[in-house]
């Protein structure tokens, strides 16, 4: 696309890459009360997809200019192609979301494994991630005299 979004003094900014620096204006996206962090722009470019501190999933309208919680749980929200569902994931799962009707399905658990991202394809057809084990041993030398 061509714009930008960054993240500055505590406000998502927008910038339009096509302007030069000392033609731009900064346009920052309205505040919030509690910090949204920005994981992902919708393929339509209309909505942005982000997660507020509490590990909630929302999602930013540039059409309604507002804020909407989507979900209750989510990391790392990444939009599919159709710019109205969305892929996320808890430690132990993986998560299928819409933003209509804000419904939240589990469609893959992981047991014994933690999950530490995750992505899909352009075209909507492959997930993958990154998934995560935890394993120690504990030795003990007794030591001579």
């Amino acid at each position: 696309g061509r714009r930008l979004l960054f993240h500055r003094s505590r406000n998502n900014v927008i910038i339009d890459v096509d302007k030069e620096w000392s033609e731009e204006a900064l346009k920052p996206l309205p505040p919030t009360e509690r910090p949204f962090v920005i994981w992902d722009w919708s393929p339509d470019g209309k909505k942005l997809l982000g997660t507020f501190p509490d590990g909630k999933v929302g999602c930013f309208s540039f059409e309604t200019n507002k804020y909407e919680l989507v979900a209750d749980y989510g990391a790392y929200p990444m939009w599919f192609a159709d710019s109205s569902r969305y892929i996320s994931f808890t430690t132990t799962g993986v998560y299928l979301g819409e933003i209509k009707s804000k419904r939240l399905r589990e469609i893959w658990k992981l047991n014994g494994f933690d999950i530490r991202s995750i992505g899909v394809t352009p075209d909507g057809q492959l997930l993958y991630f990154v998934s995560q084990s935890t394993e120690s041993d504990v030795w003990l030398l007794d030591l001579p005299g």
